[in-house]
């Protein structure tokens, strides 16, 4: 989709990872709001992750792009006021379609790039990936503070199988009182769409290595509490838990 109205070029993690695309993150993270003004669901509202440049063709148009990833509803991918002012595109309204007389980016006549109209009218773009995206990127030192300056490698995105530290006697503990064993709850009754939410949740985080599946007898059920944007935020329910660990 062209949105004039959006101030940047996004594309979604789903989208991403069922293409093949790399994700890296990002040198400058960055909050993003929507038109009311909130913070965009998810992630505390930062966009920190982009693919790696794509090669995109549309309507002949050849050109490298990054997208920065995050959710923009039932949309693979938004082309937004950078790629505007910079393509300077003419578009049909009537006809729905996009010309780039003004633009300099390579032009190809391979139809196969150029893509053909769907059975509802619409013309795919293509893009494929131009450069490897496995290595772990950190963050610029200019935005990490000058105190944390010693541990700059550890604010870099590792491998998957790296995404969490390894264990050390130094890891937290939650202590029980005597005679207890940590509780197991069963999972609430959940919406349709909480139940949809709860899984892209796992799927997320089981794809960043930051959960992994478990068959521990011990487990605490989830809720939902609705965001001011519509959307659902996600919490564990601990209460039990806490009612038998020894406070500090």
């Amino acid at each position: 989709m062209i949105d004039s109205g959006a101030t940047g070029d996004f594309m979604t993690q789903k989208v991403a990872k069922a293409k093949g695309f790399k994700v890296r993150l990002k040198t400058k993270p960055y909050p993003l709001t929507v038109a009311d003004g909130e913070l965009i669901s998810g992630n505390n509202g930062m966009v920190t992750h982009e693919t790696v440049p794509l090669e995109m063709t549309l309507h002949g148009h050849k050109e490298r792009i990054r997208f920065d990833i995050m959710p923009i509803g039932n949309f693979a991918c938004i082309l937004g006021m950078p790629w505007l002012m910079k393509h300077n595109p003419c578009v049909d309204w009537v006809q729905k379609e996009v010309g780039f007389p003004y633009c300099k980016c390579e032009k190809t006549n391979n139809k196969l790039l150029q893509g053909e109209k769907t059975s509802r009218g619409r013309r795919e773009v293509y893009a494929t990936s131009t450069e490897p995206g496995d290595q772990a990127q950190a963050p610029s030192s200019m935005n990490i503070p000058i105190e944390y300056k010693e541990y700059q490698r550890l604010f870099r995105e590792g491998p998957k199988n790296e995404a969490l530290p390894k264990h050390q006697p130094w890891d937290h503990e939650i202590p029980l009182e005597e005679g207890k064993s940590p509780p197991f709850g069963p999972i609430y009754q959940l919406s349709e769409k909480e139940l949809k939410v709860l899984k892209e949740y796992i799927d997320d985080n089981l794809s960043k290595g930051f959960i992994k599946p478990s068959i521990s007898p011990a487990g605490s059920p989830v809720l939902f509490v609705p965001k001011k944007d519509g959307s659902l935020r996600l919490c564990v329910d601990y209460r039990v838990l806490n009612n038998i660990t020894i406070k500090d």
